[in-house]
């Protein structure tokens, strides 16, 4: 099982050669990070009655999005040989979202905070519920995810060499 090395995961799903093992451990992998991040966003202090419009905007953006972004995954991965298209994309998704929170974390924490002091004056508070950096970051990163996993399903559903 890999948790970062995406290229030799994409190998061994070109190759056929994850165990039933290894694709149980993805997929638990993968509900828990939903579960995880669910509940993380849930006790983060951002109670009901200090949602703002950003806040509704986020999760329409979330949703839509991931409709979006998995309905362009599946039609690349038929494009290609058709096969285990929710096979490929669970056990991708398990280390591109390692790599995006170790990686993209300290980055939007970076840029938040920078964009906090120099475009909002550094008023904003969590309290307040969500902004529009917030907004960006969350379709960034979206985006990001989307996209790495569409790229590697194209490679392994043509049986490319990574």
């Amino acid at each position: 099982m890999y948790l970062w090395d995406v290229n030799k995961l994409s190998e061994q799903l070109i190759t056929n050669s994850v165990t039933e093992k290894d694709k149980m451990k993805y997929l638990i992998g993968y509900l828990s990070i939903g579960v995880i991040s669910g509940e993380v966003s849930y006790w983060s202090g951002v109670g009901m009655n200090s949602l703002n419009y950003f806040d509704y905007l986020n999760g329409f953006i979330s949703v839509l999005l991931t409709i979006i972004g998995t309905f362009i995954c599946y039609r690349s991965n038929q494009v290609g040989d058709g096969q285990k298209f929710v096979e490929r994309f669970i056990c991708l998704s398990v280390p591109i979202t390692i790599r995006i929170i170790i990686i993209g974390f300290p980055v939007a924490i970076g840029i938040y905070i920078a964009a906090d002091l120099f475009v909002m004056g550094g008023k904003h508070n969590f309290e307040n519920g969500a902004n529009i950096i917030q907004t960006l970051l969350i379709l960034f990163y979206l985006v990001i995810y989307f996209y790495w996993i569409r790229k590697l399903i194209i490679t392994i559903s043509s049986k490319k060499e990574i």
